[in-house]
């Protein structure tokens, strides 16, 4: 028969048992924010900002060193603004400009 040692020793193991499935249940909800927070679209935009500013940049650089046809130019800035809408044409445009006044200097 179940004796009251038994029973303490059951229910001691039991809120032992609680215990580490409540620190378990704080880790996965502290790893649930973090992920959240790293996949948020900001966040990714913060750090891919840069990279693609700096590729806009050197694709109409290239763009206007190469003197490629206006075609390409458009399409080229049709697939900036579609990737990142406002800075990207901007500093392809800026590259252009420099590669232009590059070849006429």
């Amino acid at each position: 028969m179940v004796t009251s040692e038994d029973i303490e020793r059951l229910e001691s193991e039991l809120e032992q048992e609680k215990r580490d499935l409540r620190s378990d249940v704080a880790q996965i909800d502290d790893k649930i924010q973090t992920v959240r927070e790293e996949l948020k679209p900001s966040t990714l935009i913060h750090k891919l900002a840069l990279p693609l500013c700096a590729v806009a940049l050197a694709a109409g650089f290239l763009v206007g060193y190469f003197g490629l046809p206006y075609e390409v130019r458009d399409a080229a800035k049709q697939g900036a603004k579609g990737a990142f809408k406002a800075v990207p044409p901007v500093l392809a445009a800026a590259g252009t400009r420099a590669a232009v006044r590059r070849l006429v200097a």
